[in-house]
């Protein structure tokens, strides 16, 4: 629920932003408001196309596994820019922290796996 919250909010948060950058020191706003982003108006599309089922179960098939490959691509593609040496100079209670969240979200994956499956 949360990963499709942070989805759904994804438009309107980019809206309600460009808005807030829109306005002047003065408070006024600056003489009209630009289009969002085309990755907002394309998600949308999309977003609305597969509400009404207008796009082809095989092909939200394929889209839905071009996404998880292109979403490891981008962590792998991080975690290489990021390098081991950098990881070490990490602060030991943020190492400690991060590491507390990934065991309780894997716990919790798996708990619910369980259950629900």
């Amino acid at each position: 629920m949360a990963k499709l919250a942070r989805i759904v909010w994804l438009g309107p948060a980019v809206v309600l932003i460009g808005l807030m950058l829109t306005r002047t020191q003065q408070g006024g706003v600056v003489g009209g408001l630009k289009a969002p982003p085309l990755f907002v108006l394309g998600f949308a599309a999309l977003a609305a196309a597969r509400g009404l089922g207008l796009i082809p179960p095989a092909l939200v098939a394929a889209m839905a596994a071009c996404s998880g490959f292109l979403l490891l691509a981008g962590v792998g593609a991080i975690s290489a820019k990021l390098g081991p040496k950098a990881l070490l100079e990490v602060e030991p209670r943020l190492a400690v922290m991060l590491a507390t969240v990934t065991v309780a979200v894997a716990v919790l994956a798996y708990a619910l796996t369980r259950i629900f499956f």
